[in-house]
Formats: C-alpha cells, sequence, structure tokens
C-alpha cells in the first residue's frame, strides 16, 4: 500500500466516522443507554428531561454524596445477599438516607432503575424480579436485608453492596466512576442459601437449597468471585475532583512532554451526570501530574458533537430543557479551561440539535464543524482519539 493511498483511505475512514456520529435527532437524541426489563419506564421521550419523581431521587443522592463524611456503614455479606446498616448522627442526613432507601426499594420493585451509564447498576436492576429488598428504618438510618434465590444475582448485589459504601467513604468520587459487572458465569444455576419469606419470595415455589456459592477468599481469587480487596486510591494532582488516576510511577509508556491530542467525543451522558469523554481529558491531565509533569507538558483539544452536543450548553439551556438544577459538566469544563485544555462544540451539530449560539456555555468554542477541526489539528500533528 502506498503512503498516499493510506493517507487517502484514512481521511475516507475519517470522514465516515465524524458523518456517522453527527447524524441523529435533537437534543436529548439517540438511543437510551438502558437494555432489559424496565430500563426505558418512566424516562421522556426525545429532547426531554427526567420526570420530577426522578429528578427529586437524584437531588437527595446528590445531596447525601455532598454530606458523605456524616455517613457511617456497615456491610455483612450473606450466602445470600447482604445485610447493610447505614446511619448518620445527622437528624437530616439519618432522614434523607431513609427516603433515598425507600425511593430505591420501590424503584428495584417496578423495575425502573438509576445511573443506566453504569455497567452494574444497569445489570443489576435487569435482575429486579429476582431481588428481594427488607428495609427496616432505625433511629438513625435503615437496616436493609437485600437477597436473592438465584445465585448468578448474589455477587451483583454484593458488588452494588460494596460501590454504595464507596459513595459514603468518597462522595462525588466515587459517584463518577462507572462499575464493572461482576463475574456471574461460575455461579451455580440452583437457588442460594437461605430460606426467603414465602410472602416476598419473587421466583421459585420450594425453599431454597442449602448449597454454597461464595468461596474461601483465596479461592475467589481463582474463581473470579468477587472479594472485598479495596480499591485502589485516586490521585488528583491538576485537576481536583476530576478524572482521578492511580499513581503507577515504574509502570511502562510514562507520559512525555510535547504530545498533542485531540479528543472526539460523541457519546451523550444522563442528564445529571458527567461526560465521560470530557472527563477522560482530565484523566489524561492528572497522568501527567502523577508523573511530575504539568499541564502545560501536552497539548490537549475536545471537540463535542453528535447526541453529546447538550453537554456544552450554559445554565439556563441545560435546566430549561432537561430540567435537572444544573448542568454538572460545566464546573469540569470549567476546570479543563483552566488547565489550558479547549473545548469546542461542533457548529454544525449545534444547529442539527436545535441549539442556538446563546446557549454555549462561556469557555467554549464553536468551531465550524467537527470534521474540519479534527482535520486541521491533525495536519498541525495532532493525534485524534474517540473517546466513549
Amino acid at each position: 500500500m502506498t503512503l498516499s493511498f493510506a493517507r487517502s483511505l484514512g481521511l475516507v475512514l475519517l470522514l465516515s466516522t465524524c458523518v456517522l456520529a453527527q447524524s441523529g435527532g435533537g437534543p436529548g437524541g439517540g438511543p437510551g443507554r438502558g437494555a432489559g426489563r424496565g430500563m426505558g419506564r418512566g424516562m421522556r421521550g426525545q429532547g426531554g428531561g427526567p420526570p420530577a419523581d426522578m429528578r427529586a431521587d437524584m437531588q437527595v443522592f446528590h445531596h447525601l454524596l455532598e454530606h458523605h463524611a456524616d455517613i457511617r456503614r456497615t456491610v455483612k455479606n450473606l450466602d445470600n445477599g447482604v445485610e447493610t446498616l447505614t446511619e448518620s448522627d445527622n437528624p437530616e442526613i439519618a432522614a434523607r438516607i431513609q427516603e433515598h432507601v425507600a425511593a430505591m426499594q420501590k424503584r428495584l420493585e417496578e423495575g425502573r432503575g438509576l445511573r443506566f451509564w453504569d455497567p452494574l447498576f444497569r445489570a443489576l436492576f435487569q435482575q429486579s424480579t429476582e431481588i428481594v429488598m427488607q428495609v427496616e428504618k432505625t433511629d438513625k438510618g435503615v437496616k436493609v436485608v437485600e437477597t436473592s434465590r438465584n445465585t448468578r444475582v448474589v455477587p451483583l448485589i454484593q458488588a452494588h453492596a460494596r460501590v454504595v459504601s464507596g459513595f459514603v467513604e468518597r462522595g462525588f468520587d466515587e459517584a463518577h466512576e462507572s462499575h464493572d459487572v461482576p463475574d456471574t458465569r461460575l455461579a451455580a444455576d440452583q437457588p442460594a442459601k437461605g430460606t426467603l419469606p414465602k410472602s416476598e419470595a419473587k421466583s421459585g415455589s420450594g425453599p431454597a437449597d442449602h448449597h454454597e456459592h461464595t468461596a474461601h477468599p483465596a479461592a475467589a481469587a481463582k474463581t473470579g468471585t468477587p472479594t472485598d480487596t479495596p480499591r485502589p486510591k485516586l490521585a488528583f494532582p491538576l485537576i481536583r475532583n476530576y478524572g482521578g488516576v492511580v499513581v503507577r510511577p515504574t509502570a511502562a509508556e510514562q507520559p512525555r512532554r510535547g504530545a498533542k491530542v485531540v479528543l472526539d467525543v460523541t457519546t451523550p451522558s444522563e442528564a445529571d451526570q458527567l461526560n465521560k469523554g470530557l472527563e477522560r481529558a482530565a484523566r489524561l491531565i492528572n497522568l501527567y501530574g502523577a508523573a511530575g509533569l504539568q499541564a502545560d507538558d501536552v497539548q490537549i483539544a475536545v471537540v463535542v458533537h453528535g447526541d453529546a452536543t447538550r453537554t456544552i450548553l450554559n445554565q439556563a439551556a441545560y435546566h430549561g430543557r432537561f430540567d435537572v438544577e444544573t448542568n454538572p459538566n460545566l464546573a469540569l469544563i470549567a476546570a479543563l479551561r483552566e488547565a489550558g485544555v479547549e473545548v469546542f462544540v461542533c457548529g454544525q451539530a449545534l444547529g442539527n440539535k436545535g441549539f442556538s449560539e446563546d446557549e454555549v456555555a462561556e469557555g467554549v468554542t464553536i468551531a465550524v464543524s467537527a470534521l474540519t477541526l479534527l482535520l486541521n489539528r491533525q495536519a498541525d500533528g495532532y493525534t485524534a482519539i474517540p473517546v466513549h
């Protein structure tokens, strides 16, 4: 293959990718992230925001994240699920804990999930009919027993409990992360140990068989069964609160000075969630900081288009169109701009999605198109990377 032919082929592929990325419906359009039972129920149609009950649930959740230091939590793994105790000495926070858990119990019973972009939460709510959740209010919070007869679902319940403990420990730093689904393929297709009350059993007709489904921690590493090994602590050396990284000073392929990259962001996020493409830029900056370098040791441009276009709307436009209190991406955009990152929105996608120029947030530059920006920057020595 000649060099000229390779360049021509690369240009055709780039143009095809960008054109496909910009196609789609109006603001907030595109296929939903949820899948399976109940994942689309209760959500508004194209161009709308979440319904009132979801907005209320999200506000309570965010309030708890803001006050996570006032919350304490213990988790006890059971053979068929978990037993958790979540409390606070602050009466207001305790009431919010009870309110949040009651709302989540109702969502579980109705199969209407939250955090559709998070693989673990999506998988858990897909199995909602297999889960029994018993809630008992305490003077300072709630005690919850969450169980399942299906041994393939038990690892999901236990993984979810660990993530919620992460919310309590790390607040928004944990909430910004997505979480992998544990491998449940090795779990036996048989009832978990322990019998659920007949009045609350959602599936099956007989008492649960007394077979172990959990392994000793030493065996868990071999079988893929989740353990309680703590996740690595994340560092935020250059951009605080966004794009945390694991510091690995002896690992190969450390960041180098002088790199130039344009991140091509087309994937949307839920209206109340950070865009993962924008957060990837913060993570790259923090990787440089973790290696002892500065933000200006790398040149980063971000171009937002396609279904992600709504990410860059200003506060008033975002609130009016999607019925959420704030655009969670605005603080992140400001932090990126402070670190020297250029943030662009495609002018063609802006028009195609029905947004006006005066709805664009401060600090975001309107490019004539994502196509021309990507071509121009690559001609200037930038590497184009699609991020999802």
